[in-house]
């Protein structure tokens, strides 16, 4: 066997979330008498983030001779993966000051991830900018993964997200919109996921189930049966079925208004 052969047993190693065989054949690549890589010492990284081991990550990332962004990618990820978004910022910020490695859109992007669940949209904020000065250019990833970090905290400053992001030029996906829906419904803004349907529309998107049935739920919760039942017939021009979740919240809606025929249909 060669570098090669051990960084593709690795990386199936990591994919298959055996950090710990991923971890026994890097321990074997010197025995062999090789050198290891880049490509190799990233698959081990890549490996440990899969499984959260942000710890065992960060050990390795310290022994990497010429680490690349991709090196750096994989260690804020295995931070990420482990809710740990303080060390994500940390490795982020290193990374820029080191200057000798230039940040990707990915690596803002994961570092945003980490952000989520602890719902640091400000943080995320400030990355932003941070790459504005840094000559990064954000994506509708990028802008996606900074709405999540509005979920169950603030619906408008993901609407501000979305706003910069148009303003930048940058088209909307059918998973942004999902993503919008998400937090729009998580902050319990239901009129809001009617009007992103409307915008999917005019943008000549099709939606998602997923924000179609966000929709139907706003209008269980608003008792807007007409409109449930409207979303429903939408549902099946997209090629939907409607799922027990869409059904139940249209029944909800004609319940609440007294349309018991309507509800039986």
């Amino acid at each position: 066997p060669d570098v090669t052969t051990y960084s593709t047993g690795i990386t199936a190693a990591g994919i298959a979330c055996e950090w710990r065989l991923a971890s026994r054949l890097f321990s074997e690549v010197p025995e062999a008498g090789i050198v290891a890589d880049t490509a190799v010492d990233n698959a081990v990284i890549n490996s440990y983030a899969r499984a959260g081991r942000w710890d065992s990550a960060l050990i390795l990332l310290d022994a990497v001779t010429l680490p690349n962004v991709i090196t750096w990618n994989a260690a804020i990820n295995a931070c990420t993966v482990s809710q740990n978004w303080e060390w994500a910022l940390h490795l982020l910020d290193e990374i820029i000051c080191r200057g000798a490695i230039k940040p990707t859109s990915v690596t803002f992007t994961v570092a945003m991830t980490a952000c989520k669940e602890s719902s640091r949209w400000d943080v995320v904020h400030e990355l932003l900018k941070i790459m504005q000065d840094v000559g990064c250019r954000a994506n509708v990833i990028t802008y996606s993964a900074a709405m999540q970090s509005c979920t169950g905290v603030s619906y408008e400053n993901a609407l501000r997200f979305f706003d910069d992001m148009r303003a930048s030029a940058i088209k909307a996906d059918v998973a942004t919109y999902n993503v919008l829906a998400g937090v729009c419904e998580n902050n319990r803004h239901w009129e809001l996921a009617w009007h992103l349907l409307k915008g999917m529309t005019l943008s000549s998107l099709r939606p998602a189930v997923a924000t179609l049935v966000v929709a139907v739920r706003g209008c269980g919760v608003d008792a807007s049966w007409g409109r449930a039942a409207e979303l429903l017939t939408e549902m099946g021009r997209c090629g939907f079925e409607a799922n027990l979740a869409a059904s139940s919240a249209t029944i909800t809606a004609c319940e609440r208004c007294a349309r018991w025929i309507e509800a039986l249909h």
